[in-house]
């Protein structure tokens, strides 16, 4: 078999709710290796599962970072890409996520390089992937590209993570050179997921997740 490609089901994955326990469990029931979830902040500082801004008369609607945490434990094959839409509650997320002995099995995205020194003083112990924006135009130039993984060793990040439409064989085969992961989002469309797979991507996040899967399995690279 081909080398092994993660699936990430995207929040709101199969039709369901975004930043719903329905989204999460229909991740892990179609068979994904990660489930994504976007993260923000309730006003008393509890972590909760949003991708805009929390407003008073949403907060108490929606679902607790303590929720999914719980249901980690629960089915201990999946990991969880919490993606960060805020960045000020990033210590207290670490601990939750520490003290739940759940360290291993989660990471952050959405951490440019803005926000690095942020997540490596706040939570030393979590992974975090490198969000990445390559200037399209200079996507094949090798010192431009040895700059991007200069940047991704000297935060240490597992790798990057970045918009499938702007990824490239140069820049895959540059960052894996680096023992380092590319993570790509959001493929939805089987031609999208195809060309993912022929370039040998670690990750494919997508909505999409049984179209994916299906798509893996007929290219010999999922069982």
């Amino acid at each position: 078999m081909a080398k092994e490609i993660l699936v990430t089901a995207h929040t709101g994955c199969l039709g369901t709710e975004d930043n719903t326990v329905e989204s999460f469990l229909a991740g892990i029931a179609c068979g994904a290796d990660i489930v994504e979830v976007d993260v923000r902040f309730a006003r008393d500082g509890i972590p909760v599962l949003s991708h805009d801004p929390v407003s008073a008369d949403v907060e108490a609607s929606l679902v607790r970072v303590s929720e999914i945490l719980h249901l980690m434990e629960q089915y201990p094959q999946i990991r969880v890409n919490f993606d960060m839409k805020e960045k000020q509650g990033l210590r207290l997320l670490g601990e939750m996520i520490s003290e739940a002995g759940m360290g291993a099995r989660a990471f952050f995205t959405g951490i440019g390089s803005d926000a690095v020194d942020l997540a490596r003083t706040e939570c030393p112990a979590l992974d975090f992937l490198l969000a990445v924006k390559p200037d399209p135009l200079r996507a094949s130039e090798p010192e431009y590209l040895s700059s991007l993984v200069d940047e991704v060793l000297a935060c240490g990040a597992l790798g990057i993570n970045i918009n499938h439409k702007l990824v490239t064989e140069e820049l895959v085969r540059t960052i894996h050179a680096a023992d380092k992961a590319v993570y790509v989002w959001t493929a939805d469309d089987e031609e999208s997921m195809r060309r993912m797979i022929d370039l040998g991507v670690d990750s494919i996040t997508s909505r999409a997740v049984d179209v994916l899967i299906k798509t893996m399995q007929d290219l010999g690279v999922r069982a």
